[in-house]
This record gives structure tokens, sequence and C-alpha cells, in this order.
């Protein structure tokens, strides 16, 4: 039995042109002394949507499928959080200086992509590393045991 697929509504649908327009606009907004200092900005919630939607969509890619929800969740906030971090550096010369017509998508797709094979990098890093942790330490505790049981029988 096939499985139906949902079809995909307007809603899910994120129009490059808009979108790039949209952070252009609020980059632009923003004063000199914001984009140069380290003052907390306010990103746009419609502009924050949009970013939401790009990191479930590349979650739920053949990249990232069958990581358990909590790994797709912690993903996905680290994801967001680098865009935030990076949004005010996105820079329509740069595409205009290389006759590219400016791609917010495509820029932010690139930010969370990296990010998520980031964190899967360091989250298997460290998974290995405890275990490491753990069978050193069954090693030292097996040592032990035997250290005890040659006391003993020195003892005698």
């Amino acid at each position: 039995m096939k499985k139906k697929k949902r079809k995909k509504s307007s809603s899910d649908y994120i129009d490059n042109e808009k979108f790039t327009n949209k952070i252009i606009m609020w980059i632009e907004s923003l004063s000199e002394e914001d984009l140069e200092s380290n003052k907390k900005y306010d990103i746009p919630e419609d502009i924050m949507i949009d970013l939401y939607k790009i990191g479930e969509h590349i979650l739920s890619s053949h990249n990232f499928f069958n990581y358990p929800d909590d790994i797709k969740e912690d993903m996905l906030q680290f994801g967001l959080f680098k865009c935030i971090k990076y949004a005010t550096r996105f820079d329509k010369n740069k595409f205009i200086e290389r006759n590219i017509k400016p791609n917010g998508f495509t820029y932010f797709t690139t930010i969370i992509f990296h990010q998520y094979s980031d964190y899967i990098r360091k989250y298997y890093k460290n998974k290995n590393m405890d275990e490491d942790i753990k069978s050193e330490a069954r090693n030292i505790m097996n040592i032990y045991k035997h250290t005890d049981y040659i006391n003993k029988l020195i003892v005698r």
C-alpha cells in the first residue's frame, strides 16, 4: 500500500525573491551603529518564520532523516542561532559584484546545513569520547579488583 504524500500548501513555500527582499529591507533599516557593534537587534517575525521553515525542511531531507527528535530539535535551535548571528552579514553587494542575483534563501540554507553537519560531527565526537572514558573506567576498575585479589593472596 502506497503512502499518501501530503500536498505542500502555499504556507510551506518560501518565495526566494520576497524572502531576499525582506532580508535586504531589514538590514537597510538597521543603523550603522547596530551593524558595527554587538548590540542586540530584533529580527522580524516573518523572517524568523521563514528561517524556521528552511531549517525544518532541511531536517526532513535524507541527510538528517534518521536522527532522533531530540537531536533534530537541538540541531534546529543551533541552526537558527547561527542564522541570527550571521544575518547582518548578508551583503547584496557581494552578489552584485559577481553579477549574481542576491539570494538570501541559498545564504541561510547553507548556514543551516553546515551548522547541522557540525552539530552531528561534535555529537558523535563527544559520544565516542564518553564511550572511551567509560571503557577506560571499566578497565581501571578491573585492575583494582585484580590487585585486591592479588593483595589478599600475598597477605595470606
